[in-house]
């Protein structure tokens, strides 16, 4: 033989089954990916070390990235927030060992390649293998909905609802809009309050609420403060449209409303302002009381979508209630006060001592409610009630109100008739506060020894209690017809010895208080 092979040993194996096999597997497998693709829900697998071994397109399109990007990631490093992660991988490690259930259904926030935070409602089940007849845990298969709008507008909603009752307690307007401002505040939400002016045509940037830097930044690249800049509505669009047609919409260009409100703004510097504001989706919608436009309402946030426009404008509708509510309590309240300075002025025309002794109690009495902490309210209605408390003694013969020397028992039961001829001719009047009330207890004593009723400790009203310290202290600090001014600290002696027996303790010390600290009774 020369070496050279005389004959070809082969052997053939049939592997026509196995290719067909391995197609209809790799089918099958495609299949399964369609349908996992075309699922309007993420489905996401683990394996035990928490890797991911299967996302479907909805997955990927969610978390921002492309599913090979994805594929043998570990999920917790990848898409689990760094603060919830230590906790997260836990829990799933308890799941894998058998000793925790995840649940029929769990809320997780992942983050996304982007950095965006969004939150998932997850349904989780266990990945079976069989080792020697026993089964193992060795992952998990899991679908999760993304509820994040749906979440953000629950927020939104109950943020609103919470503004909405402490607007019920509001007695101005700033109080209103702080109010509705501090609710948002907590959802990372900006709002803006445009009142409209008199005529109807310039919006006011008087209510603004942002990050305290971020609108200082904006408004030193403006060059003016916020408060003092007016803008004719037809020059932006949106706001334009939001007025006239009485409609809220939702816009995501900022920077074009800023183009147009300030024409001459350099393109750079709006871009810049937007930048500082961190905010480019704004819901609009416009304050409406009887069918007539008040004002506009902004909120600000990147988390927005058209679909919050029906929450805004439904709470717009609660705020414009609340704004003319406050407006019509500030005009009764300019009424009132007209009312009982007119009231107060026919006292001073007959008695000019008893007209100087209410302005200047009144002018005490609120310090002293002012520093006991009572509302803006209270306070308001204690100063107009003291302006007029010793109203009844238009009832009383001059001479006795002027007598130079000591009334008789006759003349003093007439002058302690005086809080119920003041009650008599002011109970039939509407007022914000009891006035006729405090007007007819300011002379009641802690013990029951005053008049006319008799009343006892919280049976007399808080604020005819607190009339009843500075009537004391501003009549015997000031000069009367039958007696020289007996002094300030004659005064205070007198309301020290009575503090607990006739007059309340509390209200005594916050007079003393407030005098220790330098408050002086008005000059005539």
């Amino acid at each position: 033989m020369d070496g050279n092979p005389q004959t070809i040993i082969a052997t053939l194996l049939d592997i026509t089954d196995r290719k067909r096999a391995e197609q209809a597997l790799q089918t099958e497998k495609e299949k399964a990916q369609r349908y996992l693709d075309i699922a309007d829900v993420i489905m996401l697998a683990l394996n035990k070390k928490g890797e991911i071994t299967l996302v479907n397109q909805k997955g990927a399109s969610i978390l921002g990235y492309k599913i090979e990007e994805l594929i043998g990631k570990n999920w917790f490093n990848t898409c689990v927030p760094t603060a919830d992660r230590k906790q997260t991988k836990k829990i799933f490690n308890e799941f894998i060992a058998g000793g925790v259930a995840l649940g029929d259904h769990f809320e997780q926030t992942i983050i996304t390649k982007s950095g965006e935070e969004r939150i998932i409602d997850w349904h989780s089940t266990p990945l079976w293998e069989w080792v020697d007849d026993e089964k193992h845990r060795i992952g998990s298969l899991n679908s999760g909905e993304d509820i994040t709008e749906r979440k953000r507008a629950e927020q939104l909603l109950n943020a609103l609802n919470r503004a909405a009752v402490a607007m019920g307690t509001s007695q101005t307007q700033e109080d209103i809009f702080d109010a509705v401002a501090e609710e948002l505040k907590q959802l990372d939400i900006s709002c803006i309050l445009f009142p409209l002016d008199k005529t109807q045509e310039s919006l006011i940037t008087e209510y603004v609420s942002y990050d305290s830097a971020a609108l200082a930044t904006a408004e030193k690249l403006l060059g003016i403060k916020h408060e003092d800049y007016s803008f004719p509505v037809d020059v932006v669009d949106v706001w334009r449209k939001v007025i006239r047609e009485k409609k809220t919409l939702f816009t995501d260009d900022l920077k074009q409303t800023l183009h147009q409100m300030l024409p001459k703004l350099p393109k750079k510097l709006s871009t810049q302002i937007v930048k500082h504001l961190r905010t480019n989706k704004v819901i609009s919608a416009p304050l409406i009381v009887e069918d007539q436009v008040i004002g506009l309402f902004s909120i600000q946030s990147d988390t927005f979508t058209r679909e919050n426009i029906s929450v805004a404008t439904a709470f717009a509708d609660q705020l414009s209630s609340a704004w003319n509510k406050i407006e019509l309590l500030q005009n009764l309240r300019k009424t009132v006060e007209g009312t009982i300075h007119t009231i107060a002025a026919t006292v001073e025309a007959r008695d000019p001592y008893t007209a100087g002794h209410q302005i200047r109690g009144a002018d005490l009495a609120a310090a002293i409610a002012i520093e006991m902490k009572l509302t803006d309210d209270q306070v308001e209605g204690i100063r107009m009630a003291g302006i007029i408390h010793d109203l009844g003694k238009i009832n009383i013969p001059a001479e006795i109100l002027s007598k130079p020397g000591k009334l008789s028992e006759l003349e003093f039961q007439i002058i302690q008739t005086h809080p119920q001829v003041g009650y008599d001719l002011l109970k039939n009047i509407e007022f914000p506060w009891p006035i006729a009330e405090m007007v007819l207890q300011h002379h009641e004593k802690m013990d029951g020894s005053g008049y006319p009723q008799g009343l006892k400790g919280d049976d007399i009203l808080l604020e005819a209690r607190i009339l009843a310290v500075a009537d004391i202290v501003e009549a015997m600090s000031s000069h009367r017809p039958y007696r020289p001014a007996l002094g300030i600290e004659k005064a205070l002696t007198q309301i020290k010895k009575d503090k607990g027996t006739l007059l309340d303790p509390d209200i005594v010390d916050a007079c003393l208080k407030i005098f220790k600290g330098g408050y002086q009774l008005l000059e005539d």
